[in-house]
């Protein structure tokens, strides 16, 4: 094969006018297939986007260029590719490679790109060195692609430029995966398809090797959460703690593929998986297994778990966070989109400390009965999306624990996410919501939540759009494949209304009401964005007073302190008497309520003197159906 291989380089060279030195039908050795790692996070979607828009100009770079131009992906692209099948996150430009006899038909060919998208120069006209550069049109930063051009000789490749080596280093060119999912890259089938190829040199660890020294697999920037960029290494790695995706789901087999293909697409590099199925048949009795095996394989650690027994979607959720694995528990929806930056943007603030839990704001719909995307502003009390939940799993504990206030999710199917988020806000927990910027679309159909879109609610204000830039068309596709009719339930859920210790008012949800497409709910005060703040602008304003360790909730919800005394489970605030009374406390109710609250005790229902606090007995939670658990141990990725 050597011998073969030699011969085809040598008749390559001297025949490079009418022949492109690649590996064409020599079975696998014209693919490479390495393992790349994750590439670690986006600093935000506005990076992602930038690596969307570099990978679709690679493409279409090698689209124009076909079997006509011989390129390769070079310098800090090869090297990003090799580890990564990637863009490296911190990159704003491609690097590529060509011979010197392709310049004039690589410049040519370039000029049929969209010009729309894509501007072209030749910087030989510039009186520079031959260099072609492909430029984005519509970006916000300056995107682009530099093609070197090559000196071929029978015995070296060489650009003063760029990387080196002798002609059996680069020649013959094979192929590496590129695996991205681009948002205007649609397969044939309509299928995302992940795994693209790119040409690359042939000695592509050897020529890396001489580029960036022998541990060139080693990242010289790492991830720094405290400032969501890439600072040059100082020798320790970046932290990725384990985070627990958990996604309930019950007769929903049309959106297990894709919602799994959403979790693989996380662009955070440590995630597990955690399913909770109580339909009527096991998703692995209906051939599930084999596609679970497959993500693990790349992966993606899965734990599924079939319960016997219907049951509601909050104990679905407290199973889930009890098989979770992870330091910090991220809600999966089954049937809603997530772009790749969905798990980063929620977790930074959990890991800097800054919050315990964070939320999205309500921002796209998307309507499968329409086939229509919404827009959606926010108004009067309806706040944040706590569909889309992530917290420290320290703040979950079984009921019968009785560890903070037993915070875990109600025996209910409707707002049982409130219920949890009320909770542990009232023991001390801090939250902040996030623009969702795309990062979460919510698909509706025949979902729990049940409600119609009106645009002449006076609650909320909707907008018709088109299909947003960032919803890559191959998901579009798959979403239209969907047979609506057959996701209505056969079966309403287990007590699908909302539990009765929620402080809000919210009519149509109560276990006798019926549900009003208006949906007229009063939520708390604390969930309002006046007191909350969007982007966590309440942290730095007057609406929490934070005074050495203390801090007073203006709203009047809450007044609490960040001593031992409310982890240990001594005080317990059940008592709705208070949060009405003192609704809007005064300063001495305020002065009042420091002083228990120092004194480890808390406030009389006068609210003019302190006694002991109870420990409030542990809540009774129903029994929870044996199920065996297919548990795999998750695996951290290192990039």
């Amino acid at each position: 094969m050597k011998l073969v291989v030699a011969c085809l380089c040598a008749l390559f060279a001297l025949t490079w006018a009418t022949s492109c030195p690649r590996v064409f039908n020599l079975g696998d050795n014209d693919i490479f297939n390495h393992q790349p790692t994750k590439a670690g996070p986006h600093s935000s979607v506005d990076e992602l986007d930038s690596n969307d828009k570099l990978g679709e100009m690679l493409l279409a770079i090698d689209s124009v260029f076909g079997t006509s131009v011989c390129y390769w992906v070079d310098s800090g692209t090869l090297l990003g590719v090799y580890r990564h099948a990637d863009i490296m996150r911190h990159d704003h430009d491609v690097d590529l490679g060509i011979a010197e006899a392709d310049y004039e038909k690589a410049w040519t060919l370039l000029q049929s790109l969209d010009s729309s998208v894509y501007s072209v120069e030749n910087w030989e006209m510039k009186g520079e060195q031959r260099h072609l550069r492909v430029s984005s049109v519509n970006s916000k930063k300056h995107l682009f692609a530099d093609i070197y051009s090559y000196t071929v000789s029978d015995d070296s490749v060489a650009h003063p430029w760029s990387m080196s080596g002798s002609f059996d280093d680069f020649f013959p060119l094979r192929q590496m995966k590129f695996s991205r999912v681009l948002p205007q890259t649609l397969a044939k089938d309509g299928a995302c398809d992940t795994d693209k190829l790119v040409w690359v040199p042939s000695r592509v660890s050897r020529l890396l090797a001489q580029t960036y020294g022998q541990d060139y697999l080693t990242p010289v920037k790492v991830f720094d959460w405290n400032t969501m960029s890439y600072v040059s290494r100082g020798g320790d790695m970046p932290s990725y703690p384990l985070v627990s995706l958990i996604m309930p789901t019950h007769q929903r087999e049309q959106f297990i593929a894709k919602s799994l293909e959403l979790a693989y697409r996380q662009d955070y590099p440590s995630l597990e998986l955690v399913i909770v199925d109580d339909s009527p048949v096991s998703l692995l009795e209906k051939g599930f297994g084999a596609l679970f095996d497959s993500y693990r394989a790349k992966g993606l650690a899965i734990t599924y778990e079939h319960l016997p027994a219907m049951v509601s979607l909050g104990i679905k959720r407290n199973r889930a966070v009890q098989l979770a694995q992870g330091e910090m528990i991220v809600h999966w929806d089954d049937d809603d989109f997530f772009r790749p930056h969905r798990v980063t943007s929620q977790v930074a603030s959990l890991i800097t400390g800054e919050a315990e839990i964070t939320t999205f704001d309500h921002r796209y719909y998307f309507s499968l009965k329409e086939m229509q995307f919404y827009l959606l502003q926010r108004i009067e009390n309806w706040g944040p999306h706590l569909g889309t939940l992530a917290y420290m799993k320290r703040l979950w504990a079984p009921l019968e624990l009785n560890l903070m206030t037993g915070i875990s999710f109600p025996n209910n199917s409707v707002a049982e996410d409130f219920y949890f988020t009320e909770k542990a806000i009232r023991a001390g927990a801090r939250i902040k919501v996030l623009n969702s910027d795309g990062s979460h679309v919510y698909v509706r159909h025949y979902n729990t939540w049940n409600f119609e879109l009106s645009k002449d609610s006076k609650y909320y204000a909707i907008e018709e759009i088109d299909v947003p830039s960032f919803m890559p068309m191959c998901d579009m596709h798959f979403y239209k494949s969907l047979d609506v009719e057959t996701l209505k339930r056969s079966s309403t859920p287990i007590n699908h209304f909302a539990n009765e210790d929620i402080d809000w008012d919210c009519e149509e949800l109560k276990a006798k009401a019926q549900p009003s497409s208006q949906y007229n709910c009063h939520y708390a005060n604390y969930f309002h964005a006046s007191y909350l703040g969007m982007y966590s602008s309440a942290y730095t304003s007057a609406q929490y007073i934070r005074n050495s360790g203390q801090y007073i909730r203006n709203s009047g919800q809450y007044v609490g302190s960040y001593s031992p005394f409310y982890s240990s489970g001594q005080y317990r605030r059940t008592a709705s008497k208070y949060r009405s009374q003192y609704r809007k406390p005064s300063s001495v109710v305020k002065s009042k309520l420091r002083e228990c609250i120092e004194g480890n005790k808390q406030m009389n229902a006068a609210g003019d003197e302190c006694q002991q606090a109870p420990v409030a007995a542990p809540m009774s939670q129903p029994d929870m159906p044996v199920a065996t658990a297919v548990t795999v141990t998750p695996v951290v990725m290192e990039w």
